[in-house]
């Protein structure tokens, strides 16, 4: 027979003394599960394999699979146990949505090349770029869902919602602003001031506008210590005239993590942050 523990899972039911009439439950087959004969697409057969804790229906939940399928799919007697290191086999039906909405050969220069960092699996990739595991899994052709490791290079593919748009950006530092974006006059010539100066005491902290890479960090002459963010969707951010700065070239870092102090390195007359966003390497209005 099945066991109640199972009906209550396969269910997702939180009361298993309350039930309704005329309730529709879904009761697991061992070894056969429930027939699948209105399904229109082919799935795409993943071995995943089971770590601690998880549970037949964390992963459904994860993968976005029914717990029924699963257990058809790999003829399960036991269906309440799960043994770590276990393989299952995941038959993903909704692959070609996920390549429909997330990656596509024709999309390969919109994806973000992305590096996994220890303690990482695809479930928190995904959740943090707001990305479908499954789109994941379709750009990177991952067989075993489980096994990814340390410094292992993913295609991240931009779905929408997960491009990084300026409206979504915040305030890298809180002051008045001294020198605001365009043309501007200095000493009698006329210059076009590519972003915005922030005024504020030197040591200010400094934070990401957006979570991203760190693709400069340094001394540039004018910009005097200057971090350059690459981010999503083509866009990258400029920090100078920093007192110090804080990261490291190739460091991830997320929207609000400090990234330097401020201060008045390099072509500076006070302390204060030149800010940037560039699009494709063109510089646009912040305060767009």
């Amino acid at each position: 027979g099945v066991s109640v523990e199972v009906i209550i899972d396969v269910n997702n039911l939180r009361d298993k003394d309350l039930l309704s009439l005329g309730q529709k439950l879904e009761i697991p087959a061992i070894g056969g599960g429930i027939s699948n004969s209105n399904q229109k697409q082919e799935p795409t057969i993943i071995t995943y394999t089971v770590v601690k804790g998880d549970t037949l229906w964390s992963i459904s939940q994860r993968f976005d699979v029914k717990m029924t399928s699963i257990i058809s799919v790999n003829n399960l007697k036991e269906i309440s146990r799960l043994s770590i290191g276990q393989k299952l086999k995941l038959p993903i039906t909704n692959m070609d949505i996920a390549k429909a909405e997330g990656y596509s050969q024709e999309a390969a220069a919109e994806e973000i090349i992305y590096y996994v960092k220890k303690g990482e699996n695809l479930w928190s990739i995904s959740r943090e770029y707001n990305v479908k595991l499954e789109a994941i899994i379709a750009a990177n052709s991952i067989t075993d869902a489980s096994r990814i490791s340390a410094g292992q290079q993913l295609r991240i593919p931009n779905v929408p919602g997960a491009r990084s748009n300026i409206a979504n950006f915040i305030w890298p530092v809180r002051g008045r602003i001294t020198s605001p974006y365009g043309m501007r006059v200095i000493s009698g010539r006329k210059d076009f001031h590519a972003g915005i100066d922030i005024g504020g005491p030197a040591g200010t902290n400094i934070v990401a506008a957006e979570r991203g890479r760190v693709s400069y960090t340094g001394y540039m002459r004018g910009f005097g210590n200057v971090i350059i963010l690459s981010h999503d969707g083509g866009h990258s951010t400029v920090y100078g005239h920093n007192s110090v700065n804080l990261v490291k070239k190739g460091q991830y870092v997320n929207r609000g993590s400090i990234i330097a102090k401020m201060g008045r390195t390099g072509n500076a007359t006070g302390s204060h942050l030149h800010f940037e966003i560039r699009l494709s390497g063109k510089p646009v209005n912040p305060l767009s």
